[in-house]
């Protein structure tokens, strides 16, 4: 009598048929689509130096400092997060530059203004501490009263944003606002 088992051997006793579904998916198109999607996905991001959108570790960072801003503020700064298209890494990711991109060029929609200055400008000092005792600080400047870098006391390359215990955000001087 002959038994129908999968190439690599017998299934596992109690494994309920989980070995053979996962084979199956890796032989599909499904999971060859994906990978090779996220693979073209990886290779426009080096033509274009870039990514589409910021990691979780700097979206928790970017979502506390919207926490701590007024209302018409806050609205302007989730404007400006979700029209940015290129997110450039610098440094180990130690310096995070973002730009909202049409045609090649950068665009600089004075509707999503934070701030209403001209020139460089310093919105917040955050501070970030994880489980491990670990501590970064990062500077959040506007350009022209748009978000535009991040920079960061170390590389977050490999941050993981679930250790993160505490964020501290202190918002600039008036000085930056009274432009």
């Amino acid at each position: 009598q002959r038994r129908n088992y999968p190439r690599h051997g017998r299934p596992r006793p109690g494994d309920g048929g989980k070995v053979e579904r996962c084979l199956r998916f890796v032989r599909s198109r499904r999971f060859r689509a994906g990978i090779v999607k996220r693979l073209i996905s990886s290779m426009i991001g080096l033509f274009r130096r870039g990514t589409s959108s910021f990691t979780s570790f700097e979206r928790c960072v970017l979502d506390a400092i919207a926490n701590e801003l007024t209302d018409t503020r806050k609205e302007s700064w989730e404007a400006r997060i979700r029209a940015v298209n290129l997110v450039q890494r610098l440094d180990g990711a130690r310096e995070i530059n973002c730009y909202s991109m049409r045609g090649g060029k950068p665009l600089l929609d004075k509707s999503r203004r934070v701030l209403d200055v001209a020139g460089e400008c310093k919105l917040a000092v955050v501070a970030i501490r994880g489980a491990a005792g670990t501590a970064n600080v990062v500077d959040v400047w506007l350009v022209d009263g748009l978000l535009f870098s991040l920079e960061f006391r170390w590389p977050t390359e490999h941050a993981d944003p679930l250790s993160i215990t505490s964020i501290e955000v202190n918002l600039a001087s008036t000085a930056c606002e009274a432009s």
